[in-house]
């Protein structure tokens, strides 16, 4: 599949070095699909309006922003210079003569020896070849020999090459009415239709495309027929003849049946015979309950009988005393 698209579009090795670009994403139209959410809804003429006006200020605030900028380079790419200068502790520069270097690059697990060229503007790391940025191991022969940044960066990300590019503007057009009539007659939007269903407004996703994080992509689940039971297909587009599904067994209701350890069998192993043990009863037996109740029971007579009498005794007499 990718060897038909071909490999100046997904390997870097294949990048052309003039586009100054070595990502592979799609960042670009993901963004301006983000822009465009509050149009999407809106008629085609009203739309094409909306993204006018909306480019029209663009410019003139990229433009403007840029010329209040003392800097060379743009500022993009100075914080990205600045990311890589954070890295050059783990690289030693050797220098041969004629601006090539050496450059030995420590990781945790290994070390990487590349040649730079600042003449040819080359490196083995093939970076600074197709970003236009100066790579970490260039970044490091520069500030070992006290030169100038500014003169190994590609000048398309000069100042003077954005203010280039933000030259130009987009003119402000009056209202429709204000409009010169070519006695051509209105043009007027087609019939609008309302489709059945919920309007969407986010774009369609593709199928590989994860919205919820927690939710299992439909590539990932296989499709399982009801007619015959095969999976790839369903009902509608099957041509097989009908098979009956083996009949389900069927619980017999109430709580399920286990052994003293504790495991529970199922509805199948109960069926085919399989041994069945007492269970451990935890609740005490009939006439033990009794005895604790006729216990209880006499407790209670001999309490209110013998003992309540005994204690207000002495109060009941004195009150015959005085009465």
């Amino acid at each position: 599949m990718l060897g038909k698209v071909g490999f100046k579009s997904w390997a870097k090795h294949a990048f052309n070095p003039l586009v100054l670009n070595d990502s592979i994403t799609n960042n670009i139209s993901e963004i301006w699909n983000k822009v465009l959410l509050p149009a999407r809804q809106k008629p085609i003429l009203s739309m094409l309006e909306w993204i006018r006006r909306r480019l029209m200020t663009r410019i003139q605030h990229k433009r403007e922003k840029m010329e209040k900028y003392r800097g060379v380079i743009c500022p993009g790419i100075v914080v990205e210079i600045e990311e890589l200068k954070k890295g050059l502790k783990r690289c030693n520069v050797r220098f041969s003569g004629n601006d090539e270097f050496e450059v030995d690059e420590i990781n945790e697990l290994d070390m990487n020896t590349y040649v730079v060229d600042l003449k040819k503007y080359q490196c083995n790391c093939e970076i600074w070849r197709l970003s236009g940025i100066p790579c970490l191991h260039v970044l490091k022969c520069i500030t070992s020999y006290n030169l100038r940044v500014e003169e190994y960066v590609h000048p398309s990300y000069y100042k003077e090459k954005h203010l280039i590019a933000y030259s130009g503007i987009i003119h402000p057009i009056p209202d429709e009415s204000l409009w010169d009539d070519l006695m051509r007659g209105k043009m007027l939007p087609p019939p609008w239709r309302n489709s059945p269903g919920r309007p969407k407004g986010k774009r369609r996703k593709g199928p590989n495309e994860q919205t919820n994080p927690r939710k299992m992509l439909r590539t990932q689940e296989t499709i399982k027929c009801k007619n015959c039971g095969q999976h790839g297909h369903n009902i509608r587009t099957c041509q097989n003849e009908h098979v009956v599904p083996p009949p389900k067994s069927k619980s017999k209701g109430g709580r399920p049946k286990c052994d003293v350890i504790g495991r529970v069998y199922s509805a199948d192993e109960i069926e085919q015979g399989e041994p069945k043990q007492k269970r451990k009863y935890t609740r005490k037996p009939t006439y033990k309950r009794l005895v604790y109740i006729l216990k209880d029971t006499l407790l209670y007579i001999f309490y209110f009988k013998c003992f309540m009498p005994c204690l207000f005794s002495p109060t009941v007499r004195m009150l015959q005393d005085l009465s």
